[in-house]
């Protein structure tokens, strides 16, 4: 658990740090933040941001990163099967 008094603020004041260590293009990084999400009931990255909530903030890292662990394995899946 995070012991700080202002976790949420402390990484959304980061964000723009973040995004900029991640190796995809700028639109990339824009489709995903405005993009809704099903498991959020419609809501996209920056209202979930924006909320402050971090139990939704730790729900979206965590779904994001099952998603982008699915699309590696079917990478992989699809490479060993097509060589």
């Amino acid at each position: 658990m995070i012991c700080s008094t202002k976790p949420v603020e402390i990484e959304r004041d980061r964000l723009p740090e973040i995004l900029k260590t991640l190796q995809i293009s700028d639109f990339a990084k824009l489709n995903w933040l405005t993009k809704p999400l099903r498991a959020f009931e419609g809501r996209t990255p920056v209202e979930i941001l924006k909320n402050g909530n971090e139990e939704d903030i730790e729900d979206l890292i965590i779904e994001e990163l099952r998603s982008w662990c699915s699309s590696v394995m079917e990478e992989i899946r699809c490479s060993t099967t097509n060589s």
